[in-house]
């Protein structure tokens, strides 16, 4: 009963406190961080109605690039781009993937469905392939995540994505000789520290939370 009590009373606490939280939050993602977003979005917009909400979708060093010019607030990224500051705030594994129906595991050279040069999980994937000796092509390569789907849904790419965000009409391909293990991916949150009105904050908070919540469901 009184764990009870003391949660109920910090849910008051903070549903007096998100009453009065205001203002504006500019919020930076990528293609990637940006399927981790939905979970996030609603949980924000339930809380802090009063605060308007504005995202923008870029490159990591692009982000990390506006963060610092101030046209930005926070920023969540998959790599540091050799800037420091950034709390970690989810990993879990990239997975080979391809549509449910595509028998393209077995071409040769594999097709590559992938983000363009600079990403750093590109250039890990194509290490991995290239250690084990498996040949490989570049079928498709784009800046954004739904053109790299494209060619994925088309049955003609295979692709990394993060485990969790695995489509209903995708599938993962198993790990062995022909498919390297991949790296962890990881999610890295940079704020500015000009949080007036406290919105910035509880937008952070609401990112760690639901991430949290990701990395169960994923476990």
């Amino acid at each position: 009963y009184a764990n009870r009590i003391l949660r109920l009373n910090e849910e008051t606490l903070a549903a007096f406190g998100a009453a009065s939280v205001e203002g504006q939050v500019r919020f930076g993602v990528t293609d990637t961080s940006m399927c981790f977003l939905p979970p996030i979005l609603s949980r924000f917009a339930q809380r802090y109605p009063l605060v308007e909400l504005e995202i923008r979708c870029d490159r990591s060093w692009e982000s990390l690039d506006a963060l610092e010019a101030g046209d930005i607030d926070l920023s969540l990224v998959t790599q540091p781009c050799g800037r420091r500051g950034g709390n970690a705030v989810h990993r879990e594994p990239l997975v080979w993937a391809a549509a449910q129906r595509a028998n393209v595991e077995d071409i040769d050279p594999l097709p590559l469905a992938l983000f363009g040069p600079g990403c750093i999980y590109r250039d890990a994937a194509i290490d991995a392939l290239d250690k084990c000796g498996r040949a490989w092509r570049h079928a498709y390569n784009s800046a954004s995540r739904d053109g790299r789907d494209v060619a994925v849904d088309a049955g003609l790419a295979v692709t990394i994505i993060p485990e969790s965000a695995l489509k209903a009409d995708w599938r993962m391909l198993d790990e062995g000789q022909r498919f390297p293990q991949l790296p962890d991916i990881e999610l890295l949150l940079f704020q500015t520290s000009n949080d007036t009105f406290g919105a910035i904050e509880a937008m952070a908070d609401a990112v760690i939370e639901s991430l949290k919540e990701t990395a169960r469901f994923a476990a």
